[in-house]
C-alpha cells in the first residue's frame, strides 16, 4: 500500500494516508516518511479504537488516500463497516483508495455459508 502510494506521488499524484498503524516497524517507518498523514481519529466508546478520519480525509480531498483495512466501528449510515470500512465513502467523491486486507479479517466477512 506504501508503495504503491509512494510510486503514485512520485508521478505527481495527489496522495495522503488516512489511516495506518506502523507498530514501530522501522521498513513500515520510512515508507511513511514524505507521505502526507491525515491525523486520525478516536471513535466514540471512550477514544480507545483508533480509526480513519473521514471527515478530514474527504475534506483533504486527495487524489488518492492510502489507508489499512481492519473492522471499522459504524459508518455514516449506522450500519456496520466492511473490513474495508470508508472504502465506499471516499470513491464516491472521486477519492481512489489503496488499502490492504490483514487475512485474519476475512474471516468475518459474510460469505454464502455463514450469512
Amino acid at each position: 500500500m506504501l508503495n504503491e502510494g509512494r510510486r503514485r506521488r512520485e508521478r505527481g499524484t495527489d496522495v495522503v494516508v488516512g489511516f495506518v498503524e506502523s507498530h514501530k516497524r522501522p521498513l513500515t517507518e520510512a515508507l511513511l516518511e514524505g507521505l502526507e498523514i491525515v491525523p486520525e481519529s478516536r471513535s466514540n466508546t471512550g477514544g480507545h479504537v483508533r480509526e480513519m478520519d473521514l471527515d478530514a480525509v474527504l475534506a483533504r480531498r486527495a487524489q488518492v488516500a492510502c489507508r489499512r483495512a481492519g473492522p471499522t466501528p459504524m459508518s455514516r449510515c449506522g450500519a456496520p463497516r466492511q473490513a474495508l470500512g470508508g472504502r465506499a465513502e471516499l470513491s464516491t467523491p472521486g477519492i481512489d483508495v489503496i488499502t490492504t486486507l490483514n487475512i485474519q479479517h476475512m474471516r468475518a466477512w459474510p460469505t454464502p455459508s455463514n450469512r
